[in-house]
């Protein structure tokens, strides 16, 4: 007895008793105290773990600048101030960029350069991105440079030419089906403003095709180039394998005149 209910497992209380059972109630409360410190441990790393999925998220800015040099002009144009010497300014043009994203998977992003001597927007450009894990993406792009100071010199009788407007769109997108064991994607882009003569409007083209399997998937990309008065035509076939890469890339291009063209011969 002396051994169970001795001085090494029990307390001495007052009135000169020992307590048998303070060492167990003392485990117990030890016990209870770890089982509460590690439920709030727990807890916080769910609040953790809620925190990165609430990330802050950028819904809309908008940028506005202008700089000035003290070494030089930076704006600088003949056509307006012709007969007279140029007309010029320490100051650039003003610059305006406006981003805006409606939702984590889409972002529509604004940029326009403001001519501060013509008054009028010299440069402005469009790009919207909407992407989807399960579905693809989609990108649209436009870009838009005015020949102002050409267009100034044709006014005042000294352009020898029509000003050279560039207006450009361009497409990229890619989708699956079946749960992404086939891929479809294209990319391309289209001159809507001024063309040398014997340039394409379509300017280049990119088609992708894949398959995918549990062990490897197949690629094959088709790339169209337009050039004055020729075209390119490039094959690209790709076999990878799941945790090695690709063991097949092989190339293939073709060269040939554009329709109603001869190869090297601008019409």
């Amino acid at each position: 007895m002396g051994q169970l209910f001795g001085p090494q497992n029990s307390t001495f209380v007052g009135g000169g008793r020992f307590d048998p059972y303070a060492k167990s109630r003392e485990a117990l409360q030890r016990l209870q105290k770890e089982q509460q410190a590690g439920g709030a441990s727990q807890e916080s790393k769910e609040k953790e773990e809620e925190k990165k999925r609430l990330s802050t998220v950028e819904i809309a800015t908008l940028e506005i600048s202008q700089d000035y040099s003290f070494l030089g002009p930076l704006s600088l144009s003949t056509g307006l101030g012709f007969p007279d010497p140029p007309v010029e300014s320490h100051f650039g043009p003003v610059r305006t960029t406006l981003r805006i994203n409606p939702s984590i998977h889409t972002s529509v992003d604004v940029r326009s350069d403001y001519d501060i001597l013509f008054r009028q927007i010299r440069e402005a450009s469009l790009s919207a991105n909407l992407r989807n894990a399960r579905r693809g993406f989609l990108d649209v792009t436009w870009s838009m440079v005015r020949d102002l100071e050409g267009r100034a010199l044709l006014e005042k009788g000294i352009g020898f030419s029509q000003p050279f407007d560039q207006n450009q769109i361009g497409l990229q997108g890619e989708t699956s089906f079946w749960g992404r064991k086939f891929l479809v994607g294209m990319q391309t882009n289209y001159e809507l403003g001024s063309i040398l003569p014997g340039e394409p409007r379509l300017r280049d083209q990119r088609y992708r095709f894949g398959y995918n399997t549990q062990c490897c998937g197949f690629q094959l990309e088709v790339l169209n180039r337009n050039f004055v008065g020729s075209s390119q035509r490039e094959f690209r076939f790709l076999i990878n394998l799941k945790g090695v890469g690709n063991v097949i890339d092989f190339q293939s291009g073709s060269v040939g005149a554009l329709p109603g063209t001869f190869p090297g011969i601008v019409p």
